[in-house]
């Protein structure tokens, strides 16, 4: 079974991510892309099958097999949507590689790559080997009173007692514990291990994909600048576990955790998405968010970065607009 949920988390996300990228960015986009924007697309669906499973008073294992059909019928639409667009080509895409990098050093280039799953192995290989705890913790603890109670936020995570008061809507949908309990419950996996060392692995992926798309808009025309400048955040994630809020401290040791997963892959992701413009793929990290992390009603990070960047792109505009003053010429008043 884990051989399925290593397959399920390899090909939905990304087929998902086909059929996402042609409402939101049916122009530019590339396998990072699709991969990202479908596994933000898996948390929300998760975050919305979840909040119509507590409105309905359903039970666990419904909301397990209704977010799998979802995920599988969204995956299979993006088949079929790419199939019939036609919009990947492997020929065209070969030949373009062709004409358009035919003098760049090969060895180079191959060194630079070595390198780069050299630090994400080795990435791996921290988040695989750390030393880590779940005892105690709430992630754990709700996915373990789901699985065995066979309900969503019915019952307190920690002292097994019915929660009779009700819960905040912003508490309600955070969604990662239940994603993370539907992947233990649909591929019968151990939950300790999945919670720290399996899924954590898959954010690391993420992180690495968003830092190499963020090479991608700052240097389209260099694949040399857009390996170094990958290699150099990898090896900053490999390095930079220096205090408990650094983003490599996170994704080593709490991989799991919703910070994690906006530290590392969604705020990178929407920043990119910001330069580009692409304020399809900025609404969807701004959902994933808020199906993520507790925030003041929503308004976390992410709505921080989509404000300043349109106040910035707003006065860029203006003083575009502004005629440029001439200088006199001279000898004439």
């Amino acid at each position: 079974m884990t051989i399925l949920f290593i397959l399920y988390m390899c090909l939905v996300p990304l087929l998902m991510g086909m059929f996402v990228m042609k409402i939101v960015d049916f122009k530019g986009q590339n396998m990072a892309d699709n991969y990202l924007c479908g596994f933000l697309t898996l948390v929300v669906m998760s975050g919305i099958v979840q909040l119509v499973t507590t409105m309905l008073n359903y039970s666990f294992a419904w909301y397990c097999k209704a977010l799998l059909i979802v995920s599988c019928f969204m995956a299979l639409v993006g088949i079929l949507v790419t199939s019939i667009l036609q919009s990947f080509s492997v020929k065209e895409f070969r030949r373009g590689i062709r004409e358009k990098e035919r003098a760049i050093n090969r060895k180079g280039i191959a060194f630079g790559i070595f390198l780069i799953l050299v630090i994400f192995v080795s990435v791996l290989a921290r988040i695989l080997f750390s030393v880590s705890s779940l005892e105690g913790d709430l992630t754990l603890e709700t996915i373990n009173t789901s699985i065995a109670t066979n309900t969503i936020y019915k019952y307190n995570s920690f002292t097994g007692a019915l929660i009779e008061g009700g819960m905040p809507i912003r508490q309600k949908i955070l969604t990662l514990p239940f994603l993370l309990g539907f992947f233990a419950h649909t591929f019968e996996l151990d939950i300790p291990i999945l919670v720290l060392r399996i899924y954590p692995c898959f954010v690391a992926l993420m992180c690495f994909l968003a830092f190499h798309r963020m090479a991608t808009y700052f240097f389209p025309d260099s694949i040399e600048k857009r390996i170094t400048f990958t290699g150099i955040f990898g090896f900053m994630v490999l390095v930079g576990d220096y205090s408990s809020s650094s983003p490599a401290y996170l994704l080593i040791y709490r991989g799991f955790g919703g910070y994690a997963l906006l530290t590392c892959v969604i705020l990178p992701f929407l920043f990119v998405a910001c330069l580009r413009r692409k304020w399809g793929i900025a609404a969807l990290c701004l959902a994933a968010e808020v199906f993520t992390v507790w925030t003041t009603y929503g308004v976390g990070f992410g709505v921080m970065t989509v404000v300043i960047f349109i106040i910035s792109f707003f006065f860029k505009n203006i003083i575009r607009s502004t005629p440029a003053k001439t200088k006199e010429q001279s000898g004439k008043v």
